[in-house]
């Protein structure tokens, strides 16, 4: 009787301590909560509500940041590195980071490209000071970048770790993972400065003296007026985006996933594509058609008043055309875009 009474007194006072100790975040290490993602974030349409419902942060705003005059990133999938600088004021840093998964084919499922944050700049849908859901995201900004995944929802960008550590390597569904303070001031960094270009190549980042950038380092910056010299995978910076009048291939830049854009016959910047192609903010999206000058898909603006119902892409017609879907998988579409005219 009384071993029973003793038992009962201890497992009361179990129950009281454990009921007084601090509660603790939920067990994902070990138990990725995106673990078989692919594509970036999930339920990450438009329509979902990524804040939960409420309005506080899971940080303490940053108030004491450098003043950047025009910032850049480039991400490094093979070092594992996001590098955000400023050539205008010499500001330099240089993040671990986790990213995609590497698929069967070898490959992470980051995306390779040249592409920018949000052209309004400010707290949106694409800028969320701080994200709440799902729920792993902890109150932590959530910053998207230019690229669709293959059923056209801008899903990829910079976030915090979701698991209980950062894990540094590739474990992501797409995209960039960074330690919570790391997440905090690169986003407040970059929140003023709409449309700022991000670059992420397959290649460790090389700096302007030719050394290897690595998490840590003092990485030497390009001068405001040289070019920088990107990796192979990823190509040069943007220059003609899809639907600029061109002459020569050279005028159109290497902007979507080292893909290879163009000039097409018809006269103006595109790539080929099956399923989907990279937007640029500021510009009219872009929309995957059936060329009609060769096999296979061109990317081509839509007919919208950027494009001036297609009156300012050379060589093409506004047409409400089918997506090529070519061995993508991208689901079934139909918009109406500027297509380039046979003959």
């Amino acid at each position: 009787m009384r071993r029973q009474h003793f038992t009962l007194l201890l497992i009361a006072l179990l129950v009281t301590l454990n009921a007084c100790a601090a509660p603790t975040a939920p067990a994902f290490e070990g138990d990725d909560p995106e673990a078989g993602l692919e594509g970036g974030a999930p339920f990450d349409d438009a329509e979902f509500d990524v804040t939960g419902g409420k309005a506080d942060y899971g940080y303490t705003r940053p108030r004491d940041l450098p003043e950047l005059v025009n910032p850049e990133v480039r991400v490094s999938i093979d070092g594992l590195t996001t590098h955000l600088f400023d050539r205008a004021t010499g500001f330099s840093r240089v993040y671990e980071v986790g990213l995609g998964r590497l698929g069967s084919n070898g490959r992470s499922y980051t995306p390779i490209g040249h592409f920018t944050s949000s052209a309004a700049g400010g707290a949106s849908w694409w800028n969320i000071d701080a994200r709440w859901s799902p729920a792993y995201y902890e109150g932590l900004p959530f910053l998207r970048i230019s690229k669709r995944n293959r059923d056209g929802n801008y899903t990829y960008g910079f976030h915090g770790k979701v698991t209980n550590t950062l894990r540094v390597g590739y474990v992501s569904g797409g995209c960039v993972r960074m330690h919570p303070a790391d997440i905090v001031e690169f986003y407040w960094l970059l929140k003023s400065h709409p449309g700022t270009h991000i670059s992420i190549q397959q290649e460790v980042e090389l700096d302007a003296a030719g050394e290897p950038v690595v998490f840590g380092s003092d990485a030497a910056l390009y001068g405001p007026d040289q070019a920088i010299e990107y990796g192979p995978s990823v190509g040069p910076a943007p220059t003609g985006f899809v639907g600029d009048p061109c002459e020569a291939d050279d005028e159109c830049g290497g902007y979507a996933e080292a893909s290879g854009s163009y000039c097409h016959p018809a006269g103006f910047c595109t790539e080929r594509c099956a399923g989907t192609c990279t937007d640029r903010v500021g510009r009219a999206p872009t929309f995957c058609v059936a060329d009609t000058a060769s096999e296979g898909g061109v990317c081509t603006p839509v007919a919208n008043e950027v494009t001036a119902s297609c009156a300012t892409v050379p060589g093409t017609a506004p047409e409400a055309a089918p997506r090529y879907i070519g061995d993508s998988g991208a689901s079934q579409a139909t918009r109406t875009a500027c297509v380039p005219v046979e003959g």
